[in-house]
């Protein structure tokens, strides 16, 4: 998979595609894990936040930061492409994540729980967290959780966006030290780093966020300096990582230690990872399905997990039962990238560049 012969283009880095679909997922497994009793699928894929965010920093970086500094890319406009890259499967994952809360039973007031459900919808498209206690599940994106993360993901693109090129002593150095206490806190005080979902924890989420995506920023300043490693190290690693059970004592020193170093030195060293024909295929697929196995899984796992624990099966039926679960989530994914989100990303992007000429030209 690996070629010693292929220069990867200037802002393109197969590694990373690679390890994106990876650590999506984890994510899958790690929700599948949560709530079907199975404490050893992926038990740290939550961490695969962190590595999405330093990854995300990096990528922002190589993409933009040069064209917003020189002026070629207005900030209105560079908020125009990032809205059309995440909200198409943002919508569609809060309408299929509503269409099936509809019918969750167990609900003792229909009428407020379709309130609070259509609310949700709203919110959830709007990437604006619900703070308070619902009919819904009990996280500020109640119908698709992972959306969670996507607002991070947003307010880092804005702090960004008017000062593409950090430095370090002026506003990259005070985030990354502020968040690193953050971090250090949460591990201290909470035993986890895994805050940013819920309501009780939502602030500590800019701890998680300021750190690994401005961290990523200034790895891609640095991105000639990163070591030459081979890519199956960098992909054993990661997955390790994802898989480590919990400890005894120090879970959340572990996932600090993981965040703070560990998942950027892996998206840093990726970075210089340089593949066949072959492999910069698969890294593409994996990119491609990455966001769509992270934005529309969710809901998904949820109903499955639901329809296990009615059916109570046994050890391997439900192993088996997961196992095709997490086929088809993947399948769903495949199809909703190939027939929703690609082209109609392709129309808005068309669209707006149409646009943009006209006004160019008047």
């Amino acid at each position: 998979m690996e070629s010693k012969n292929f220069a990867p283009d200037k802002n393109h880095y197969a590694g990373l595609d690679a390890l994106r679909g990876i650590a999506a997922l984890a994510v899958v497994g790690y929700h599948f894990g949560s709530r079907d009793d199975l404490s050893y699928l992926f038990p740290r894929g939550y961490l695969a936040v962190d590595f999405f965010f330093v990854l995300s920093g990096f990528v922002i970086a190589a993409a933009y930061s040069k064209r917003l500094a020189d002026g070629n890319l207005t900030v209105p406009r560079f908020f125009l492409i990032r809205g059309i890259r995440l909200l198409p499967l943002i919508v569609i994952g809060a309408l299929l994540a509503a269409a099936i809360e509809i019918f969750r039973p167990g609900i003792s007031d229909q009428g407020r729980h379709v309130m609070d459900t259509a609310t949700a919808v709203g919110f959830g498209i709007l990437l604006v967290p619900i703070l308070w206690q619902t009919t819904l599940e009990y996280a500020i994106f109640p119908l698709n959780g992972p959306t969670w993360s996507l607002f991070f993901e947003v307010v880092a693109n804005a702090v960004f966006a008017p000062f593409p090129r950090f430095r370090i002593g002026f506003l990259a150095g005070p985030i990354l030290v502020v968040s690193a206490a953050c971090l250090l806190w949460c591990a201290y005080s909470l035993g986890t780093i895994n805050v940013g979902p819920l309501p009780k924890n939502f602030w500590f989420g800019f701890g998680r966020v300021g750190w690994s995506f401005t961290l990523g920023l200034l790895l891609f300043r640095w991105r000639h300096h990163a070591p030459r490693v081979p890519f199956a190290l960098s992909l054993v690693i990661l997955v390790a990582i994802f898989l480590v059970p919990t400890l005894p004592f120090g879970n959340g020193y572990f996932d600090c230690i993981c965040v703070l170093a560990i998942m950027p030195v892996l998206v840093f060293a990726a970075s210089r990872s340089q593949f066949d024909a072959f492999g910069r295929k698969l890294s593409a697929i994996s990119a491609d399905l990455s966001y769509p196995i992270y934005a529309l899984h969710y809901p998904m796992v949820r109903a499955l997990a639901l329809t296990e624990r009615k059916l109570q099966l046994g050890l391997l039926p439900h192993i088996l039962f997961v196992l095709v679960g997490a086929t088809v989530v993947i399948l769903v994914c495949w199809g909703a990238y190939v027939f929703f989100d690609a082209p109609i990303r392709r129309v808005l992007t068309n669209a707006t560049r149409k646009k943009s000429t006209l006004v160019l030209a008047e």
